[in-house]
């Protein structure tokens, strides 16, 4: 169901009233904001708020169809609530409503950050680029702030998924499970998943993962990361997990040159990541989860074209990602070929 402005107007004011404890607050400004494929997001303008909270907000809800993992707005709202605690840049925290009656949906509202997070607009803008590296570092020391939460904590998130006894094979399990319930056979995916589990590294502690941890889904100001946005499939996972999925060669928008998400150096990334987090990143586990997220890529590309080919929503987006399937399979079965080439000169030496 479609929002509807002149329908949402009357509703979120009496719910702003009774969040704020003062009548009279007004919205003065409500749109829509474009992009996002799982939520809707609006921006809104209220007049009449306590100081404390900004006069722009956005109000973010789910979709009728969206994906299997991505998390209802009052859970996405808990995990924005945690990680702003730990200390990572996202967007101000400002209320949640559980009751859909109210606007159709539940949703929450948090603080409006300036910037811009559409990668190819920042792409074209050579300000951003010089600082390309710089900015890499500032996102990985976030990224390391965000994986200082992990299961053991009181941190609100028990309604995610139970940490999984081991990252690497619960996520073959997932993609495996899901293969064997398709149409149509891909036996790329199904030998880069044979080779994930042949080489699944020792598990490790587990940590929160973004889940879509990526360049597009970071707001910039100017030459400075303003927040990280977009918290609807978080769950527990391996710390390599992000790192890569960060620099999956589809998330670069055609800077493939720029192994940093289409930003900038890999290098400047983990050199943010390390700073803050003390560890040093190793090469092997690296090359383990690059291969994962071309995997992983591969099989959500099939999730997200099902939500167009099904009829439950028209979107040309998601049916162009899913013509991009094979173009990411063959990333999957580069990336292990120059691991086994790599393998066997060590062998050899």
């Amino acid at each position: 169901m479609a929002l509807k402005p002149e329908c949402l107007r009357p509703a979120l004011e009496r719910f702003l009233a009774g969040v704020f404890g003062r009548e009279g607050c007004r919205l003065v400004r409500l749109r829509p904001l474009v992009g996002g494929t799982v939520h809707d997001n609006w921006e809104i303008e209220i007049d009449g708020a306590p100081a404390e909270i900004p006069s722009r907000l956005v109000l973010r809800t789910g979709r009728v169809v969206g994906v299997e993992e991505s998390l209802p707005a009052t859970q996405e709202y808990a995990v924005l609530c945690a990680a702003a605690k730990a200390g990572v840049r996202v967007p101000q925290p400002v209320a949640v409503c559980a009751d859909p009656s109210l606007i159709g949906k539940p949703f929450f509202l948090m603080a409006f950050v300036e910037g811009e997070s559409q990668p190819w607009k920042l792409q074209r803008m050579p300000e951003v680029m010089a600082a390309g590296d710089a900015i890499l570092e500032e996102i990985g020391a976030e990224l390391a702030r965000l994986q200082t939460i992990t299961p053991v904590g009181n941190h609100g998130l028990e309604f995610l998924m139970p940490p999984p006894d081991d990252a690497a094979r619960s996520a073959i399990a997932e993609m495996r499970a899901y293969l064997d319930g398709h149409q149509h056979p891909h036996p790329a995916i199904e030998y880069a998943l044979r080779w994930l589990e042949r080489h699944a590294p020792v598990p490790g502690p587990l940590v929160l993962c973004h889940g879509d941890f990526r360049f597009g889904n970071v707001t910039i100001a100017g030459t400075k990361l303003a927040a990280i946005i977009d918290w609807e499939i978080v769950r527990w996972g391996d710390p390599y997990e992000s790192l890569a999925w960060f620099c999956l060669r589809f998330f670069r928008f055609g800077r493939h040159d720029l192994v940093g998400g289409g930003l900038g150096s890999r290098t400047a990334l983990l050199r943010g990541w390390q700073a803050v987090s003390g560890r040093v990143a190793e090469q092997e586990a690296i090359r383990y989860w690059d291969i994962m997220a071309s995997t992983r890529w591969a099989v959500m590309s099939l999730q997200q074209v099902a939500r167009q080919v099904s009829g439950g929503e028209d979107s040309l987006e998601l049916a162009l990602v899913g013509l991009s399937t094979a173009e990411i399979e063959m990333e999957a079965l580069s990336r292990i070929q120059w691991a086994s080439e790599r393998d066997a000169a060590r062998a050899m030496a």
